[in-house]
């Protein structure tokens, strides 16, 4: 089960990867053309507005990517005195209480989208749904939520079958 979990997740970080990818890419051309612009006394009247949707989108895409290989902020206190099952499952209940945690932000950041919604308010100069721009922030903290239950999973499993090593690096090439 836990595997199928995994392959779908994969699968999201293909697609997180993609618009983070092409938001970045766009964001990159979009500053360096105003900057060159600005040489020639023209400008984008939209520019600042889009980067700035742009930079919110692919920041949070970013930290569920980030979230999701364990390259996240973590405290590593406890690694040097406890025995390697004993950090399995201490890091099995920090992530699922971290999960806990990032999915009633995701409740709440939707109900606060889901207001905004309903006042219909646009952005300045492009005129997009505010809700809209703000959408990824319920996204991005259901996706924090998913992955840190799949590493408590993970952790639970590897208490099993005798724990975690001081350190262990990300197993980044078997989730990629």
């Amino acid at each position: 089960m836990l595997h199928r979990l995994l392959r779908l997740d994969a699968a999201l970080a293909r697609a997180e990867r993609a618009l983070a990818a092409a938001g970045l890419g766009v964001l990159v051309a979009l500053v360096a053309g105003k900057g060159v612009l600005r040489w020639f006394d023209h400008g984008l009247p939209w520019g600042d507005e889009l980067s700035g949707i742009l930079l919110l989108w692919v920041c949070f895409l970013g930290a569920s990517l980030a979230t999701r290989s364990r390259r996240h902020i973590t405290v590593e206190v406890l690694d040097r005195v406890l025995t390697p099952r004993a950090r399995a499952v201490a890091s099995a209940a920090a992530g699922g209480l971290a999960a806990a945690f990032s999915a009633g932000v995701a409740v709440l950041a939707l109900r606060f989208v889901l207001v905004q919604r309903t006042d219909a308010t646009l952005t300045t100069v492009l005129k997009v749904p505010l809700w809209q721009v703000r959408l990824v922030i319920p996204i991005a903290f259901a996706l924090f939520a998913w992955r840190l239950l799949l590493h408590a999973a993970e952790d639970l499993g590897k208490a099993k079958a005798g724990g975690i090593a001081p350190h262990e690096p990300a197993e980044l090439e078997r989730r990629s």
